[in-house]
This record gives C-alpha cells, structure tokens and sequence, in this order.
C-alpha cells in the first residue's frame, strides 16, 4: 500500500507544470491544485526542473520526500536519505528508481516537528552518505514552507 501511494505521489510530482510565471521559480514553490494532496517543490532555476519535494496530504501527517539527483544509478535499489543541519539528523530510508523516465530516490516520513524545523531551517541532503545538495529557505520561500507545515501536521 505504501509503494503504490508513494509511486501516486512521484507521478504528480513529475506531472507538475512549472507555474504560470514568466520566469522558472527559484527555491520552494507550494503546489496546492491537487489539493487536499499539497506538494512542497523546490526548483532548481539552472534547469526548470524540481530537485526535491515533500508530498502530505492535508490533515494527516504522512510524508513523502524525494530527491531528483542529476546522475542516476541503474536498477531499482534500497538508498538512504538524510537530510541534516547542524546537530539536527533526519534518515528516511528510500528507495532509487526510474519512474516516468526521470531517475528519483524516494521514501517516507512524518511531518513532525524535526522535518518541520529542517524544511525551515534549510539542510543538506545526503545519499547514501554522500553529500548531494544544501537546501535553503529564503523569505520569499518561508510562506510555502510555513502553509505546508502547517497542513499537514494532523
């Protein structure tokens, strides 16, 4: 059950059209038009595309995070994501595939309070143990941050 929402949630996660905007956003973006499933995209403006993501559904405190790195392993394998800030460690245990033809590692969590102050804190991410990528949030972001959190915290 939890592969096949988590596989529902990589395919609206990809199906996401950049927003009407006349510039591709930078940094963390809510998608909230298939609502009550609310999506927490961050873009990488380099490349149009979403680099990470937390996906909840409003009310409930479930969570999906999945990381697009730009360099992808074959085969379907067991990946361990962490995200972390100073002494503040979250390790979701994920899994890295080709899903809709992009390659993505992805798992879940909860959207406790730990993952809450890392989404506004920023944070590295981590694969595996190697270190992939640092994820801010700047003012402009903190309203995404902030309307998800707060949805999706039970």
């Amino acid at each position: 059950m939890v592969r096949r929402f988590t596989a529902a949630i990589l395919s609206l996660i990809l199906a996401m059209a950049i927003p009407a905007q006349s510039s591709v956003p930078k940094g963390w973006f809510l998608h909230e038009d298939q609502a009550p499933t609310l999506t927490l995209a961050y873009y990488d403006p380099s490349s149009g595309d979403v680099m990470f993501a937390v996906t909840c559904t409003q009310g409930y405190t479930d969570a999906v995070i999945a990381f697009y790195p730009e360099t992808a392993s074959p085969g379907k394998k067991a990946v361990r994501l962490t995200l972390s800030s100073g002494d503040s460690v979250l390790v979701i245990d994920g899994t890295a595939q080709i899903h809709n033809g992009r390659y993505a590692i992805d798992g879940q969590t909860s959207m406790e309070q730990h993952l809450v102050d890392l989404l506004h804190g920023g944070f590295t991410l981590a694969s595996d143990g190697q270190e992939m990528r640092t994820f801010s949030t700047t003012e402009q972001d903190a309203v995404h941050v902030r309307n998800l959190t707060k949805a999706c915290r039970g």
